[in-house]
């Protein structure tokens, strides 16, 4: 059981649980919008991914002055050469899979159009620093939102009706909003001791505490809204969202003393959507 958790807390620290969630989101929506993925762009997102949150953690760790607060970081600092090492081999492994497998040539143009996007956005969040990082959140839940539906809408079915689509990233949008909102809420003293900057630079905890439960709250009353409206065919997708949603909210109002638990825990529920090939 302890190797057990030890290796979750190893894939946490490596952001491994992020990639299968960005892949379960993937298909999340890929099943919304009745199309079928090839299977190396799962993978090609994951490399993704992984190298944009690794490339954060490991600048990051390179800026701190001193030892970092958080554990991931301090696995980032102490690690740095060999991760960096890793992470150069798998953006090649990437690169050679869009040189060499044709059936992904379709999202080279599109994929560079969103990452070029967001390596100039969070090359200026960087450059303009505490300033201007309170838009981290907001931002990178929303080019996280658009990397995994983008291979999904490019293959959408010209005929489908989009309506339920972006009903459903809107929700999707939410909460990972409110899931870095819960883990700025639970870095902030780490984030101010090492000048990393969040949301918590223009707003007190106490008002992020409340727009997290109103943001809650709203997306609750919608998702329930959704899922006695549309076709019965996309309840159990709204039913994994409300899922997920109070699953943060339970989360947040039982904070306590263990919370890089409570960080492993919110990262892994992105990966609930894979239910969805049990059905």
């Amino acid at each position: 059981m302890k190797a057990f958790t030890r290796t979750l807390y190893f894939f946490n620290l490596l952001s491994i649980d992020v990639v299968f969630g960005s892949m379960a989101g993937m298909y999340f929506f890929s099943e919304i919008l009745e199309t079928s993925c090839p299977l190396l762009s799962y993978f090609l997102l994951g490399f993704a991914v992984w190298g944009i949150y690794t490339l954060d953690h490991l600048v990051d760790a390179k800026l701190a002055k001193e030892k970092a607060t958080s554990p991931r970081h301090q696995f980032h600092q102490k690690y740095f050469r060999l991760i960096s090492i890793s992470w150069l081999l798998v953006m090649l492994i990437g690169f050679l899979l869009l040189i060499f497998f044709s059936e992904i040539y379709f999202t080279i143009i599109p994929g560079i159009i969103l990452a070029l996007s967001m390596a100039l956005w969070m090359g200026c969040l960087k450059w303009f620093g505490e300033k201007a990082s309170w838009l981290k959140e907001i931002s990178t839940a929303g080019f996280y939102v658009s990397g995994i539906t983008l291979v999904p809408w490019i293959l959408k079915s010209p005929d489908f009706d989009p309506k339920i689509y972006f009903l459903l990233v809107l929700a999707y949008l939410i909460i990972a909003f409110l899931n870095l909102l819960i883990l700025s809420f639970i870095d902030q003293k780490g984030d101010e001791r090492d000048k990393f900057g969040s949301i918590l630079v223009l707003f007190t905890k106490t008002q992020i505490s409340s727009l997290i439960w109103y943001l809650g709250v709203f997306c609750l009353i919608f998702l329930i809204i959704i899922l006695f409206w549309q076709p019965s065919f996309f309840r159990i997708h709204t039913s994994l969202l409300l899922l997920m949603l109070l699953f943060h909210l339970i989360q947040f109002a039982s904070i306590g003393k263990d919370v890089a638990v409570v960080r492993q825990k919110l990262e892994a529920v992105f990966i609930l959507p894979l239910v969805l090939l049990l059905i």
